[in-house]
């Protein structure tokens, strides 16, 4: 997904919603942002910021929206994005989008960093190049990271703890 100039909405303007700003604005995006509190500090911010809610001519035109983990997706905002046929992703499937490598999520409600670990011993051996990251949290698409990061990752496993977000990224 080529994001360049294209317009994409950031709901939640927590850690993990600026995290995604960031990495939007990166890319050459038309980042707007939107959070359901009206009565939020928004100076500061250098894109246009929509607090409480937003009108369907004001949502016309995205590309797509970026989902903080905090923000149902059963909230009006996400009506109205699919009423509009503007793709709703989260902030993992938006660092997948921007990986080069091969990504592999686990998810469940026990064993992750078990598995997580023997995922990585196996990759190990079996790739000389592999990258493992316990979480992926706001830390993995923030900017100051992926400057630290190898520039072609072949192998990169995560323990992905927020699963509901992960299901459409999944493209093994």
């Amino acid at each position: 997904m080529d994001l360049e100039n294209q317009k994409v909405l950031v709901a939640g303007l927590g850690k993990s919603g600026m995290a995604a700003y960031e990495l939007l604005k990166n890319m050459g995006a038309k980042v707007s942002l939107f959070d359901g509190k009206k009565d939020l500090d928004v100076s500061g911010y250098d894109a246009p910021v929509f607090l409480g809610k937003m009108t369907k001519e004001e949502l016309a035109g995205f590309a797509c929206a970026v989902f903080s983990p905090g923000v149902p997706l059963d909230i009006d905002l996400a009506s109205e994005l699919r009423e509009l046929n503007i793709p709703i992703i989260g902030e993992i499937e938006l660092a997948f989008l921007c990986e080069k490598g091969v990504v592999a999520g686990i998810t469940g409600t026990n064993g992750k960093t078990t598995t997580t670990t023997l995922v990585g011993e196996i990759m190990k051996a079996y790739k000389e190049k592999k990258f493992l990251l316990s979480e992926i949290l706001v830390i993995r698409i923030r900017k100051k990271w992926r400057k630290a990061l190898p520039i072609r990752l072949r192998w990169q496993k995560s323990v992905v703890s927020s699963w509901r977000r992960l299901i459409r990224s999944i493209r093994l």
